[in-house]
C-alpha cells in the first residue's frame, strides 16, 4: 500500500469516523437533563424551578433555549427538564426531547473505523475508488439521523386531543419557476388548544396548510413533549413514516453498493 493509498483508505476514514462520533456524542451530552418542578412564573420565557438533588430541592431560574418562541407560558406545578446545575449556578437552560438521533452517526463512525482497520490489514488496495461508496454509504445514516430522532420523539410524546380555536392567513413566497419569476400563496395557520397536566394551553401550529383549512372547533391530534408541556405539535405522524421508508430503502441500496464495491476490491 502506497503512502497516498494509506491516507485515502486508512487515515481519512479513521479521522472522519472519530470526528463524527465525538461530534454527535458531544451534541447528545447537551440534551442530558434532570427533572424540575415550576414554583414561580416570572415571564413566558423564564421560571423558577426546584431541582431535586440528594440533599434536597434546589431553586434556580430556568429559561427556554434559544429558538423556542411562540409557546404558551408554563404554569406553577409543571414538570420540566433542565440542564444539571453546577455548584455555583443560579440559572440554567431547559432541555427538551431530542428530535434527531445520535445513534446512526455513531454507527457510521464505528463503520468507518472498522473499514480503516480492515484496509490497513488487507493486501489489496482500492485507492480513490473507495471515495464514492464511502460517501454514498453516509446517505442512509443522514436520513436515519433525522427520521430516527423524529420517530423516537413521536413515540415518547404524550398524545392528547386538541381543538382548533383560531386561524390566521399568511402569504408565503414560492420558489422561482423556469421563467425566473417567483410567486406566492396564502397559507392558513391554525391555533389549537389542548389540556394537559391540569392546565389548558394554546399554541399556534408549526404546520401550515393551503388546502382544506381547518374549521374552528375541529378536533386535532396533539403530541406534547414529555420533557416540557408547552412544546406541542399537531403535524402528522404518517409524514415521518414516509421519510423513514425512504431512508430504509436508500440505506439498503447504498450499503449494498458499498459492500459490493469493497468485496470486489478485496477479491482482487
Amino acid at each position: 500500500m502506497s503512502g497516498l493509498d494509506a491516507v485515502v483508505e486508512v487515515v481519512v476514514p479513521l479521522g472522519i469516523g472519530v470526528a463524527v462520533m465525538v461530534w454527535r456524542l458531544r451534541a447528545w451530552s447537551r440534551t442530558r437533563g434532570v427533572a424540575a418542578r415550576v414554583v414561580q412564573v416570572e415571564s413566558p420565557e423564564s421560571v423558577m424551578v426546584d431541582v431535586e438533588e440528594p440533599v434536597g430541592p434546589r431553586r434556580v431560574r430556568a429559561e427556554h433555549a434559544p429558538g423556542i418562541d411562540n409557546v404558551p407560558p408554563l404554569e406553577v406545578g409543571d414538570r420540566v427538564w433542565v440542564r444539571p446545575p453546577g455548584h455555583a449556578t443560579s440559572q440554567v437552560r431547559m432541555v427538551y426531547t431530542p428530535t434527531v438521533s445520535a445513534v446512526p452517526w455513531v454507527v457510521y463512525g464505528l463503520l468507518l473505523i472498522f473499514l480503516a482497520v480492515r484496509f490497513w490489514a488487507s493486501p489489496y488496495s482500492l485507492g480513490f475508488g473507495v471515495a464514492i461508496p464511502l460517501v454514498a454509504s453516509a446517505v442512509p445514516f443522514v436520513l436515519l439521523h433525522h427520521f430516527g430522532g423524529q420517530l423516537a420523539w413521536y413515540l415518547r410524546a404524550r398524545r392528547v386531543t386538541g381543538t382548533v380555536v383560531d386561524t390566521r392567513s399568511q402569504r408565503i413566497r414560492t420558489t422561482r419557476g423556469s421563467d425566473g419569476v417567483g410567486g406566492s400563496r396564502v397559507a392558513v395557520i391554525p391555533r389549537f388548544e389542548y389540556d394537559i397536566d391540569g392546565h389548558r394551553r394554546r399554541r399556534w401550529s408549526s404546520t401550515e396548510t393551503s388546502a382544506l383549512p381547518p374549521e374552528i372547533g375541529e378536533p386535532v391530534r396533539v403530541w406534547v413533549d414529555p420533557r416540557n408541556p408547552v412544546l406541542a405539535v399537531n403535524s402528522s405522524l404518517p409524514s415521518v413514516v414516509t421519510i423513514g421508508v425512504f431512508a430504509v430503502v436508500s440505506g439498503v441500496v447504498a450499503l449494498f453498493s458499498f459492500w459490493f464495491s469493497i468485496g470486489s476490491g478485496f477479491s482482487g
